[in-house]
């Protein structure tokens, strides 16, 4: 087993195939595909559940991709600590949010500041985003609603309250702002079940009592967007991702005030990296 191997493997599991690694890595493709296949057959293990083209990390290769991300992190740590020592900061920051808006807010002042640093911004939902703190497979995260955890660091960034997202044609595009019991008694464009946004939404009905059967998912904020010019119902957002687009209005509502906190996060051993510390000094 070579690092060579796994920084193969751990391109296609990150990748989702031989070709996309290969470009990711500037090898050939079968450059790419003779250290998986060294790897497995020298382990005697399957690393990936194969169907065409198509690859999925088989339970074995879940465990290794863990391992993999936290072998990689601290290989690119230890470049940007010493790089750090030497006067100078430059490298690679993975940053990972559950929306764009606020975390560019922060990358912007972070590339200000940091203008040699390449930043990588992986945008996910918040149950994503989490694990991939967790993982390591980011430095930092931007998100809100963590769950407690003694083993990660936080620092509040900003709060938002939600909006409704409306047609401009539609029966109260005209109210200054509304209730969740008003918006309830309408077709509802509902995001899945790990975006922040619609664990937000979930609970404010239920506190109402009301046990809603969306008849649209869309699995991205983008979709819910595009979804409601079309006339297909209610959306949500926090305030500062409503888009500006006339066929669209944002209207505030009033029991959903103030109500998401995004955070900036990285687990505590994090803290030795100079570009989380410097996140955590922006923010």
């Amino acid at each position: 087993m070579t690092l060579a191997q796994l920084k193969a493997f751990h391109a296609v599991a990150t990748e989702g195939s031989i070709q996309k690694a290969a470009e990711l890595l500037k090898l050939t493709q079968p450059a790419v595909s003779i250290q998986i296949k060294a790897l497995e057959q020298g382990r005697k293990v399957n690393l990936f559940r194969r169907n065409g083209h198509e690859l999925r990390l088989s339970p074995n290769g879940q465990a290794l991709f863990e391992a993999t991300s936290r072998l990689l992190r601290a290989q690119r740590d230890a470049n940007d600590i010493l790089t750090s020592a030497a006067g100078g900061m430059s490298g690679t920051l993975v940053l990972g949010a559950d929306g764009p808006h606020v975390a560019l807010d922060l990358v912007a002042k972070f590339r200000q500041q940091n203008p040699n640093v390449r930043v990588e911004l992986r945008l996910a939902n918040a149950d994503t985003t989490w694990d991939n703190l967790q993982q390591l497979r980011v430095d930092a995260a931007v998100m809100a609603g963590a769950r407690p955890d003694a083993s990660v660091m936080r620092q509040d960034i900003c709060r938002q309250s939600m909006v409704a997202l409306l047609r401009h044609d539609h029966s109260l595009a005209g109210q200054q702002e509304l209730t969740m019991a008003t918006l309830a008694g309408h077709d509802l464009i509902f995001r899945e079940t790990g975006s922040s946004t619609q664990q937000k939404v979930n609970a404010a009905l239920r506190d109402l009592g009301v046990l809603e059967q969306p008849k649209l998912e869309v699995s991205s904020r983008e979709g819910v967007i595009e979804a409601v010019k079309r006339g297909m119902g209610i959306g949500f957002a926090y305030e500062n991702e409503a888009p500006c687009d006339g066929r669209l209005t944002a209207i505030p509502i009033t029991d959903m005030t103030a109500i998401n906190t995004d955070q900036l996060l990285c687990m505590k051993a994090q803290m030795s990296n100079p570009f989380v510390k410097s996140l955590f000094s922006l923010a």
